[in-house]
């Protein structure tokens, strides 16, 4: 059987072609399993992308781990022009928004209550932290608890509450669910979570009965009323990297 010079280039073309798939396949295959196998991806699998970037594929389903999940963006706040009102479900209460808040935030501790006098109105507080208070190399060392509507840090020596870099970013909110959606969300949340918020900033009114809660405005305060009372429209809880105690 004779062979032309034609067809022995295809064939040579071919086998080329297909060692190259094969080598692609091979990458492709080994990158995917290596990934798989890990679970997440570390700062030394993308030391190039920058803090935003690697929240940026946290996001969109990546996993990535404890160092790189960081929050690069604080609370979005913005006044309304005109106040908006939201009745509660039993009428008691009426909570009037001045502004809506939006952001990504990473719990340091969350706790329900049940049987104080707010809890009707919020059932949960939840105490987040973005920017630095995100890192978890720095909230590791600190141990925080809830109690009496108030946030509490131990120990006070390993870190500097005068420090902008830490007390302008973290706050405890007074959770007002919106709809039962939120309130679900809320009773799978645990500490260390990272998720998404967006809602109001209300302060509440009582409607029959004289009732006045309010909410903090600024996070610049600290101690007793610091607290921002947040009506929760919208809660998304996003995958915990790892897992980190």
């Amino acid at each position: 059987m004779l062979v032309t010079r034609r067809q022995v280039h295809q064939l040579k073309k071919k086998i080329k072609n297909t060692i190259m798939l094969l080598t692609i396949s091979g990458i492709v295959a080994y990158g995917g399993l290596y990934f798989m196998g890990k679970g997440y991806i570390n700062k030394y699998d993308l030391p190039f992308l920058p803090d935003e970037m690697n929240f940026y594929l946290f996001l969109n389903g990546y996993k990535l781990n404890e160092v790189e999940t960081y929050i690069p963006d604080a609370p979005l706040q913005k006044r309304l022009k005109t106040n908006k009102d939201f009745t509660s479900k039993d009428k008691k209460y009426r909570y009037v928004a001045h502004s809506t808040i939006q952001f990504y935030g990473r719990v340091l501790s969350i706790i329900r209550y049940r049987i104080d006098d707010k809890a009707e109105i919020s059932p949960y507080d939840m105490a987040s932290g973005w920017l630095d208070m995100s890192r978890v190399e720095l909230i590791r060392n600190l141990r925080f608890s809830q109690g009496d509507r108030r946030l509490y840090t131990d120990p006070w020596d390993t870190w500097a509450p005068d420090d902008p870099r830490i007390s302008m970013n973290f706050t405890n909110m007074h959770i007002i669910p919106a709809n039962s959606k939120v309130m679900q969300t809320l009773s799978t949340i645990k500490k260390y979570d990272v998720f998404e918020m967006e809602g109001y900033l209300v302060d509440v009114r009582g409607v029959e009965k004289e009732y006045v809660w309010n909410s903090s405005r600024t996070r610049a305060d600290i101690g007793r009323g610091s607290s921002e009372i947040v009506y929760v429209t919208g809660l998304r809880r996003l995958e915990p990297p790892i897992k980190l105690e």
